[in-house]
């Protein structure tokens, strides 16, 4: 299959809402070469993007016991196993795609979805393999910001998403940190709004929603003074 045919195939699936067959069709362009196109790359990130939150939220809908506890279980496990294909092949994917972003942005894209990625693979798993994930995701975000803030506007979207991200997983674990993350960057964009370009102003303003959410308490029930 050509790489404009697939291309194709995956807009088609997109528009269909069948997540799945884009991501395979969107796997098959990155086949043919993983120098891609910036509306590449978001294709690519939709497809995986949904294919992967349509089982996480299988996963919340069904209960871990029930009135057949053990199909329960045999259920929840398929559905986990399908996860971690999914991250792992997204992980994997995105191994190969660095080396070729083609300049700082696409290489800050691809971080933050390597961040956001490591972060499901800890929410799925467990004890030590929960804990390397959990390493994997503060190491590659930590890289992003660096690089985000080095190459970037303080109001630009893509960094002020690796922000809301970061403070969001440390958030689990840190709300202190979390809250000081995330006010930093609002407040920083905040006194740069004027200078927001047109095309940018949509998405950032709503990434600014999302901080100000985590920059200003009440955080996740904490009312703590700083």
């Amino acid at each position: 299959m050509t790489r404009s045919k697939s291309l194709f195939l995956a807009h088609l699936a997109e528009m269909a809402e069948l997540f799945d067959d884009m991501k395979q069709h969107m796997l098959a362009v990155t086949q043919e070469s993983f120098s891609l196109s910036e509306k590449e790359r978001n294709m690519l990130v939709v497809a995986y993007k949904n294919a992967l939150h349509s089982r996480r939220h299988a996963l919340q809908m069904i209960p871990r016991e029930g009135t057949m506890p053990g199909y329960n279980r045999e259920y929840r496990t398929q559905i986990e196993q399908e996860l971690r294909s999914i991250i792992d092949e997204m992980l994997s994917l995105l191994d190969g795609l660095i080396p070729h972003a083609g300049g700082a942005e696409g290489i800050i894209f691809y971080q933050k979805t390597q961040g956001d990625y490591y972060r499901f693979k800890c929410e799925l798993e467990e004890g030590e393999a929960k804990q390397r994930a959990a390493d994997m995701a503060f190491q590659i975000y930590s890289q992003a910001e660096v690089l985000a803030e080095r190459e970037m506007p303080v109001t630009n979207p893509m960094r002020l998403a690796i922000a809301l991200n970061f403070s969001n997983f440390i958030g689990d674990t840190n709300v202190q940190a979390a809250r000081r993350k995330a006010r930093r960057s609002y407040s920083a964009a905040l006194a740069k709004l004027d200078d927001l370009r047109e095309d940018e102003y949509r998405d950032t303003t709503l990434v600014l929603q999302l901080l100000r959410d985590i920059a200003q308490p009440p955080l996740w029930g904490d009312t703590e003074n700083e």
